[in-house]
């Protein structure tokens, strides 16, 4: 016992609860089912445990990795080694281990001289940067949602119009090859255009590669009027990870385009022009894995820093074109700074709170010293919160959309990519919702998913369900009374009137009677056996879940503890069920198709089971009698398992288990032959059934091993498939076959086992 008061006042889950109870009970207006709102407040508790356990001191400690400078001018890297370059900022809250994994990636993503557009006169050369969030990939982010490479173009020439062309025609160029090559998948190019009613705004426009190749005059004009205008243009991809591997990431390419002025003839630098949002925006942002890189990057900039006396000399040359001199670096920091902010202030918090970390992190990396310390811990624990895992699966599900948008109609490519990124997602989804720190009910939610998406990957085909809004739709057989618990509470004072005597001892009695009935004390000392006697070597360390868990299940049974056991079997046992046949036990309930023993029809709910039957019909055999040659069969289909509860006892139709009996007469000897004629009546249904569009058939289970053939195989290997099923029924195997059937709003699971029996024409067989 004293244990367990050590453990309940270390992890705060009695005083939490106690202040809950506190709070409900002080109401003037009881909620008739408590456990909802108890459930809604301490869902609070899951995530602020597991916030408080993080220490401040191991963040920050993580956060200071050992640098040492380099002879380029601000760039330092790992004092390791690694070859990783970047501000001091940058690179003191990397992970150089985990970054090594981007390094192929940023190779490949780079354009080589070979593919850039070059001319006469001109010099085309390029660096590329790895931006966040999978710069921090390994400290703050356990899984970024975008990998994104900045490709910076260094042109240099006597004019800056054909400058942008040859940096067009260069863009152009990478994405065509990219789009072409099979390496990467290209979904887009992002160019910003104004909004035609709002000069001030700009709107996101994607220029599929379709458009690049057979519109270059439009397309370029309008990546032109923003690049003026400093505007972004994004490539948006989905990176393949590794050389030949199976992961996919979403991501994107953004190119910048800097320019250096020469004088034709004489061969002198004139002027220096970015079209970025700033200079130096890439060493905020990112960083190098690449020496050169960081080398040619920072020199472009630091070379020119004195160029300028005047900043608006060169402006006619190109509109809105903005210059570098000693006098404005200062200035541009500021800047930078401020349209960070500018952007944090613009989302909503915290509904698009994972889109203002991003901002925050970049402020922290430009600048850490002037922010506090505890505001980078708190975007550390965010970042490894369930919430952040949650947003992690929300990017997955928007890629995988995207992407299937992408490659509607290219069968032979989408059906292995999205495979492949459906495999991802689930596999997301098992890490997430296997924890222990995560309640049954959200556990629940992951297994729905997670047999979701095995129907989706299963087989060589990707099966992509329709996405429909359902969300008027009413989910099982729910009672009236269940949906108006929200609205019914109990007045306490009236209740005390009732009571009488003194107020205090009034309100006493009426709160004890409460609790009492709701069963507030039970639950919680429930909780505290169940933790007792699980069986574990430990308590869990973090508790909450455990009691929210406890709690949803005190939330469902509600409608139950209100009534005794008599008025449970009641309305469970009708009591309708009547004999039809004396000699064999078999029941019916009168006015109704059902027949059974009696056991099994008590509690059936034949309101219910109506709707189960009209689904259940469509896959009885049409001909229950018929000769075969010198067989007789006869057919008959029944309903079995858990879905004859339909109704009252269980409000959702989970699956429907149906058993065909085949019953074969012939002559003696001749079962091999009766396997074969029932395994091509088998073959029969199941063209039939799959000739219907509601239907999608996962295919037939064969064996205690459970191989699957599915309807694909089926067709296109019968004499396989029907040897198979013989060679199964000699065995005594098992052997059935699965779809998901649509009715009203949603697919139902239809499981069919198959069973035959044989007998001579003398009965001695």
């Amino acid at each position: 016992m004293a244990m367990i008061n050590r453990y309940l006042q270390t992890t705060g889950i009695e005083a939490a609860f106690k202040e809950q109870c506190h709070q409900l009970l002080k109401s003037p207006h009881l909620p008739y089912n408590p456990y909802p709102s108890l459930v809604r407040q301490l869902r609070a508790y899951v995530e602020s445990f597991t916030y408080h356990s993080m220490d401040d001191d191991d963040i920050l400690q993580q956060l200071v990795y050992q640098v040492q400078n380099t002879t380029i001018p601000e760039i330092v890297q790992p004092i390791t080694g690694e070859s990783v370059y970047g501000t001091q900022n940058s690179i003191e809250m990397i992970s150089p281990s985990v970054l090594e994994q981007y390094r192929w990636l940023l190779k490949n993503v780079t354009p080589p001289v070979a593919r850039l557009h070059q001319m006469t006169g001109y010099v085309n050369q390029v660096v590329t940067a790895l931006l966040a969030p999978a710069t921090l990939h390994g400290t703050f982010y356990p899984h970024p949602a975008s990998i994104n490479f900045r490709v910076e173009f260094i042109i240099i020439g006597p004019d800056v119009n054909q400058a942008v062309a040859i940096f067009l025609e260069s863009v152009t160029n990478d994405i065509l090859h990219m789009d072409s090559s099979g390496t990467h998948i290209f979904l887009g190019l992002t160019v910003p255009v104004k909004d035609p009613h709002e000069k001030e705004k700009w709107q996101q426009h994607i220029y599929p590669v379709e458009m690049l190749q057979n519109q270059k005059p439009e397309s370029w004009e309008a990546i032109y009027d923003a690049m003026v205008k400093h505007q972004k243009i994004s490539a948006e991809c989905l990176f393949r990870l590794s050389e030949g591997g199976d992961i996919y990431r979403r991501g994107q390419k953004q190119y910048c385009l800097n320019f250096v002025e020469i004088d034709e003839k004489t061969g002198t630098e004139k002027g220096f022009q970015f079209f970025s949002d700033f200079p130096f925006a890439t060493l905020y942002e990112g960083i190098f894995l690449q020496r050169s890189y960081a080398e040619a990057y920072v020199n472009t900039f630091l070379k020119r820093l004195n160029f300028f006396e005047d900043a608006g000399n060169f402006e006619e040359n190109l509109t809105d074109a903005r210059h570098l001199d000693v006098n404005c670096t200062i200035t541009f920091v500021i800047d930078f700074r401020e349209n960070c902010q500018k952007m944090v202030a613009s989302f909503h918090s915290p509904s698009q709170i994972f889109e203002i970390v991003p901002y925050a992190l970049t402020l922290i990396t430009a600048d850490r010293k002037s922010y506090p310390d505890s505001l980078t811990t708190d975007l550390y624990k965010m970042l490894h919160s369930t919430a952040a895992d949650l947003h992690h699966l929300m990017q997955q599900n928007r890629t995988i959309q995207e992407v299937i948008q992408h490659l509607l109609g290219v069968r032979t490519r989408s059906s292995s990519v999205v495979n492949k990124l459906f495999k991802q997602y689930r596999n997301s989804i098992v890490e997430l919702f296997s924890r222990d720190e995560i309640s049954d009910d959200i556990k629940s939610v992951g297994q729905v998913m997670m047999r979701g998406l095995t129907v989706i990957t299963g087989g060589d085909t990707v099966h992509v369900p329709v996405n429909v809004d359902r969300t008027s739709d009413l989910h099982g057989m729910e009672e009236f009374d269940i949906w108006n618990h929200g609205n019914e509470v109990l007045n306490v004072q009236s209740c005390m009137r009732q009571v009488g005597g003194p107020q205090q001892i009034a309100k006493e009695s009426v709160l004890l009677t409460y609790v009492v009935d709701t069963h507030l004390d039970d639950v919680w000392s429930g909780f505290l056996a169940d933790l007792l006697t699980e069986g574990d070597s430990k308590f869990p360390k973090n508790p909450f879940p455990r009691l929210v868990s406890t709690l949803r299940q005190a939330t469902l049974s509600m409608e139950l503890r209100a009534k005794t056991d008599d008025q449970l079997q009641q309305k469970i046992l009708h009591g309708k069920v009547q004999v039809d046949d004396p000699t064999h036990y078999i029941c019916t309930i009168p006015g109704h198709s059902v027949y059974g023993l009696s056991s099994a029809l008590s509690a059936l709910d034949v309101t219910t089971f109506e709707k189960l039957l009209a689904i259940a019909e469509t896959f009885r055999p049409i001909d229950t009698n018929r000769d075969v040659d010198v067989y007789k069969v006869g057919m008959s289909c029944a309903v079995s398992g858990h879905c004859t509860l339909y109704g009252v006892v269980d409000p959702y139709m989970r699956q429907i288990d149906l058993h065909e009996h085949c019953y074969i007469t012939g002559p003696t000897g001749c079962v091999g032959d009766a396997f074969a004629v029932y395994a091509h009546l088998i073959y029969e249904e199941l063209m039939t059934v799959s000739g219907n569009q509601d239907n999608v058939i996962l295919g037939v289970y064969m064996g205690r091993e459970e191989s699957l053939w599915s309807i694909a195989s089926v067709k296109e290997r019968k004499r396989g498939f029907v040897a198979e099923l013989e060679h199964r029924f000699m065995a005594r195997e098992p052997v059935y076959w699965k779809l998901f059937v649509w009715n009203e709003w949603r697919y139902i699971p239809v499981v069919k086992h198959l069973r035959l029996h044989y007998w001579n024409t003398e009965l001695t067989e």
